[in-house]
């Protein structure tokens, strides 16, 4: 129904009696291996953040399960190894969303978490 910047910048929407908040999906955020057993490692790789950006990694949204956090290089880019987490059901997409952008926030999502095996 409407668009305008927040006090903070940040593209607000209204959809009926919601609000939201206009997210760009600009960066891109990887696993490394495909799959694995709960418990064995996996690389998060994040690319096209900005430079020195604090990254929050979350499992299925963005909304909680706050996962990790890495800082993005001088390039935008970041890799942190951590475990593989045991998933409600099958496999899962991990969200990066970047900290420091206000006026355009910049998320990259992977297509899905490493499955169980």
């Amino acid at each position: 129904m409407g668009i305008t910047t927040g006090p903070d910048g940040a593209i607000l929407y209204t959809e009926g009696m919601k609000i939201g908040q206009a997210v760009f999906e600009t960066a891109v955020v990887s696993a490394t291996p495909g799959t694995g057993k709960v418990g064995s490692e996996v690389m998060l790789c994040g690319t096209g953040f900005a430079p020195g950006e604090q990254v929050h990694l979350f499992g299925d949204s963005t909304s909680k399960n706050l996962l990790d956090a890495a800082n993005a290089d001088e390039s935008g880019s970041f890799a942190v190894s951590r475990p593989v987490a045991q998933a409600a059901f099958g496999p899962e997409s991990v969200t990066g969303v970047g900290r420091a952008r206000v006026t355009s926030p910049c998320k990259g999502t992977t297509g899905t978490w490493p499955g169980l095996i």
